[in-house]
């Protein structure tokens, strides 16, 4: 991986003027990344197996819709009681493994549920696509200089490695792995067996669907004794340059220059905590103080509004006396 990814920097600038020289070309991309993978140290018995059989895949046009979205119409449709009541029915199912992940990885059995229901449904939307050909033809059609081929020649290692097999390395149209929908560097550092079988299939096992959400929050410092965060009402005076991720303040701080809960309250008052504080939709939308425990799931989902969805989604569950 480490030699993989000190060539990728170099090697995709010569891979991007051959994806946009001429985008019908596919094969002839191909033969290049084929080279660059050789360069790269993957094996020529792994390359001559698993480049015949990467075709050209191409992605549905997104839905005008998504162009459009708002977090007052998002969030109904994806943090449904219907995901909260299925997450209560699969705790109970599986109550004893929840119980022993939230000891071994001190993360609450509701975000993994959640994580897991906005991730694939509880593993509903199925990862169908060879993650080899999504991932090649997205970097192939990348209107990116130069387009990211790390994940590509990540699944490369693990299918020479023998960790995984070309059938298993199934994606979604965005190249995401599994039912936890991780990218291949996700799934190196956190995938993990949760039924002692020494696999890590997050696609069709369950408990490792799990223990490998678990793992990978419990990676990013998640911390137990804490929330992910907390709607708020902002003061229209409030500067700019306070909003975003990168500007951090304690409550006592953030009480001072105009935020309050929700309802109107005052914000705890604490010192020991650093928040910030976003407004996906600009002002006039939602407002969130965030904690860590948000930005470690924002690691993995990347988004903001699938975050909101997540965590909108742990509180429904919670409300169903699942922790």
């Amino acid at each position: 991986m480490g030699r993989i990814g000190h060539l990728c920097s170099w090697l995709m600038i010569s891979l991007c003027a051959v994806a946009h020289a001429n985008t019908a070309d596919f094969p002839a991309f191909l033969k290049k990344l084929q080279q660059q993978a050789r360069d790269a140290g993957i094996d020529e018995a792994t390359m001559s197996a698993q480049f015949p059989q990467i075709k050209l895949f191409r992605r549905a046009a997104a839905p005008s819709s998504d162009k459009e979205r708002s977090l007052e119409r998002y969030l109904p449709s994806e943090a449904t009681e219907q995901r909260a009541q299925a997450a209560k029915t699969l705790y109970l199912a599986h109550k004893r493994e929840f119980d022993a992940l939230a000891l071994k990885y001190q993360v609450q059995p509701r975000f993994v549920l959640a994580f897991w229901g906005i991730s694939s449904d509880y593993g509903e939307r199925e990862t169908a696509y060879s993650a080899l050909s999504v991932m090649a033809s997205l970097a192939f059609e990348s209107a990116q200089t130069p387009p990211d081929l790390s994940a590509f020649f990540a699944a490369l290692k693990r299918i020479e490695q023998h960790k995984n097999t070309a059938a298993e390395l199934l994606s979604d149209s965005n190249g995401l792995l599994g039912q936890p929908r991780l990218t291949v560097s996700a799934y190196d550092r956190c995938g993990t067996d949760g039924d002692g079988d020494s696999k890590a299939d997050i696609w069709g096992n369950a408990l490792d669907v799990f223990a490998t959400i678990a793992h990978c929050l419990n990676s990013q410092g998640w911390d137990d004794s804490q929330t992910w965060g907390r709607q708020v009402r902002a003061t229209s005076k409030l500067k700019s340059a306070l909003i975003g991720e990168q500007h951090r303040a304690s409550f006592v701080q953030w009480q001072a220059a105009g935020v309050r809960r929700y309802d109107g309250a005052a914000l705890p008052q604490r010192k020991d905590m650093q928040v910030s504080l976003i407004m996906p939709d600009g002002v006039n939308g939602r407002q969130y103080l965030i904690y860590d425990n948000y930005r470690a799931l924002k690691q993995f989902l990347h988004d903001d509004y699938k975050v909101l969805a997540l965590v909108h989604l742990s509180e429904k569950i919670k409300a169903l006396q699942i922790d």
